[in-house]
C-alpha cells in the first residue's frame, strides 16, 4: 500500500521516445488515478518527459530484437534491470506488475526472484508476426 492506502503498481514500458506504446501506459496510469499508485518505469535515455506523471523510475531496459546480437545484449540487461526492478517494488510495497508488451520478461524474473504480487502483460502486437 501507498502513503495514500492505495495499492502500487508498476508499469514498465520499453519506449524510449513518446509512441503509441507510452501513450497506452500513459493512459492505464491516468485510468488508474484514484484507485492505484501508479509508477512508471521507463528505459535509461528516454526523452518522454515527465510533466503529467506522479513517480517515473528510469532502469536499463534494452528493447527485444531479431538479431542475435540483440539477443545476447537482451539478457544480461534484463538481469540488471530485474534486479533493480524488484527493489524498488520491494521498498514501494507494491502489488501488481504491468509489462506493456509481452516481451518484456521482467515479470518473469521478478517471481523468481520472490515476487508473488499479480503480473499483467498488454500485448500490443501479435506474438507470430515476431
Amino acid at each position: 500500500m501507498s502513503l495514500r492506502g492505495l495499492p502500487v503498481v508498476y508499469l514498465v514500458d520499453s519506449s524510449i521516445a513518446f509512441t503509441g506504446a507510452f501513450a497506452c501506459a500513459r493512459n492505464m496510469a491516468r485510468a488508474l488515478e484514484g484507485i492505484a499508485d501508479v509508477v512508471l518505469v521507463l528505459p535509461k535515455g528516454s526523452t518522454i518527459p515527465e510533466d503529467d506523471l506522479r513517480t517515473v523510475y528510469y532502469l536499463q531496459i534494452r528493447n527485444l530484437r531479431r538479431s542475435p546480437r540483440a539477443v545476447l545484449l537482451y539478457l544480461p540487461f534484463l538481469a540488471l534491470s530485474t534486479w533493480q526492478l524488484r527493489g524498488l517494488m520491494r521498498c514501494d510495497g507494491a502489488t501488481r506488475l504491468v509489462l506493456n508488451d509481452f516481451y518484456l520478461m521482467h515479470g518473469a524474473l521478478c517471481r523468481f526472484l520472490g515476487y508473488r504480487g499479480q503480473i499483467f502483460a498488454w500485448v500490443r502486437i501479435d506474438p507470430r508476426g515476431f
